[in-house]
């Protein structure tokens, strides 16, 4: 089956010169680490912690972002999967070449996230079944936690709650991203029914794989009993 029936990643895309697709999530996350952690200095001074925190939560909000792509587009994400592992021939190298080539759009079109994902559930077909941990996992942690994360990011700044009450919520929110980090590793190992030339490249959406899932939110945790057990926001120039 020839590329061209499957998702468009943006009109007139293909073929034209354009701007790298990791431009998106680079400016994402750059954005929203920026805006924190310079509003922070110009309001209370550096923090090194605050800094660390925002870049974490910051990424997390990219995945969010991804993950709540596939909340909306499961349905199409495993149409366009079907028709990869139909087309046979080099169409899965084709697709990652220009998944991680230039576009266009540079990575902003929710499209190109609907191909990626089904360039990845070829490996991890979990994704697009609903009735899976995996699924659940990815798309829950999202729906639930975005709203907390962008709380967390707000108020390392402005603290306009008792320093106790932010601990718990710190804590309780890196403590599930701790755990479903963890949850998640397991089903995705567990899950992966095949290995491909394009397994490494996968591996970017196993964001539970990689070591920083497990030492932010730990780092995380620690803050915020630090938090609830003194009351105080004064911990390492916070």
């Amino acid at each position: 089956m020839p590329m061209r029936d499957f998702d468009a990643v943006a009109a007139g895309a293909a073929g034209k010169k354009g701007v790298p697709v990791v431009v998106a999530p680079l400016v994402l996350v750059t954005g929203i680490w920026l805006v924190s952690t310079f509003v922070h200095w110009a309001v209370r001074g550096f923090s090194w912690i605050v800094a660390g925190l925002s870049l974490f939560l910051a990424v997390t909000l990219l995945i969010y972002a991804s993950a709540l792509i596939l909340a909306a587009f499961s349905a199409r994400i495993d149409s366009v999967r079907g028709q990869i592992m139909t087309a046979g021939g080099d169409t899965r190298g084709e697709l990652h070449a220009e998944l991680t080539g230039r576009a266009a759009h540079g990575g902003f079109d929710p499209r190109y996230w609907v191909r990626a994902w089904a360039l990845h559930t070829c490996e991890q077909p979990g994704f697009v079944d609903r009735r899976s941990y995996l699924f659940v996992v990815e798309t829950g942690n999202a729906i639930i936690n975005t709203v907390p994360v962008v709380f967390l990011l707000a108020m390392m700044t402005w603290q306009a709650v008792p320093a106790q009450v932010f601990g718990v919520i710190m804590a309780v929110v890196f403590y599930q991203i701790l755990h479903g980090t963890c949850l998640y590793f397991v089903a995705a190992s567990l899950g992966r029914v095949q290995r491909s030339a394009y397994e490494s490249e996968s591996k970017v959406f196993d964001f539970g794989a990689n070591l920083p899932w497990i030492l932010f939110p730990a780092a995380g945790i620690a803050v915020g009993v630090h938090l609830l057990i003194t009351d105080s926001y004064s911990i390492a120039l916070w």
